[in-house]
């Protein structure tokens, strides 16, 4: 098994490392990264994977790149599930031709920044018991959204759009 990724807390330590073998685990330091409690409303999510698997992917810090119908959808299944930590990056305002996919929006929301529109929805949405939601102006074929999204966050959701921005370069 080899470490692939550290995130420092502070000079004594580290929340959490990544650990590549067969599998895909993270390890954290209870210390620095203790374990959420499960709410009650997340009683049908825990029930599926048990308690340890849900104390693991809660913590874990995401990022989402691109907040159409499907990050939208993403963004709103992860704070369903109680994730703890959840950066968006979008730079796009919402138009009348959004309404019809984007689940998170209605006509009062047009003009509006997706991102702002998409926080305001999820916060009230979230299952833990503190859910911090970042909203990112900007476009990661940008230099200071791209370097947001590779530095702060352990897992990351992009979409096909998304991608193809940053391969070539813009929109």
């Amino acid at each position: 098994m080899h470490v692939i990724d550290c995130l420092p807390l502070n000079e004594t330590g580290v929340e959490h490392a990544r650990v590549v073998g067969d599998q895909l685990a993270v390890h954290y330091m209870e210390k620095l990264a203790p374990r959420p409690q499960s709410t009650k409303a997340q009683l049908r999510t825990v029930s599926a994977w048990g308690e340890e698997c849900q104390a693991d992917l809660v913590r874990l810090r995401y990022g989402i790149v691109g907040l159409g119908s499907v990050g939208g959808f993403i963004a709103d299944a992860l704070v369903k599930t109680g994730a703890e930590d959840v950066m968006l990056i979008e730079f796009d305002h919402l138009e009348e031709h959004n309404l019809d996919r984007l689940n998170f929006v209605t006509a009062t929301d047009i003009e509006r920044l997706k991102v702002e529109a998409l926080a305001a929805y999820l916060q009230p949405r979230a299952t833990a018991a503190h859910c911090a939601i970042e909203p990112v102006v900007g476009a990661v074929y940008e230099d200071q959204a791209f370097r947001q999204a590779l530095d702060s966050y352990g897992v990351r959701f992009a979409t096909l759009t998304e991608l193809a921005a940053i391969l070539g370069g813009g929109p």
